[in-house]
């Protein structure tokens, strides 16, 4: 099975993160884990932000986010997905950039992991398969 991972999901993972175990029997099945380009920059901007609160030491936070990065196999270039974006965006009343995930989903026929209550019912009125 092909999935696609989401940022909020892969920093719950990479984290220990309650949600974390069924995160981690998907991955466990998959057979490819695909994410769109801007996945690396949402996943940088969250441990970012846990820097800035104190959470944890910047050391900490790169290692996990290199962790995040290592969680997926592939990564879907924006030049590939921009212009469906654009027409999910405005098709279903929601930013583009979270529109990356579900048009990633389309391209490679994938599930996706997420924790995100708007872009699961989204990814549902589109027919793509949802995790946890």
């Amino acid at each position: 099975m092909i999935t696609v991972l989401d940022a909020n999901a892969a920093v719950r993972f990479a984290l220990g993160q309650t949600g974390r175990e069924p995160v981690a029997e998907i991955l466990k099945k998959a057979d490819w884990v695909v994410a769109p380009s801007l996945y690396l920059y949402e996943i940088a901007n969250v441990m970012w932000k846990y820097y800035q609160a104190g959470t944890l030491s910047q050391e900490a936070l790169k290692e996990k986010t290199l962790n995040c990065a290592g969680l997926i196999d592939e990564l879907f270039p924006a030049a590939d997905l921009y212009a469906e974006c654009f027409d999910l965006a405005c098709r279903l009343g929601h930013p583009a950039y979270d529109m990356a995930y579900l048009a990633t989903c389309r391209k490679k026929e994938a599930g996706l992991i997420s924790f995100d209550r708007k872009m699961l019912d989204m990814a549902q009125k589109l027919n793509i398969v949802c995790y946890p």
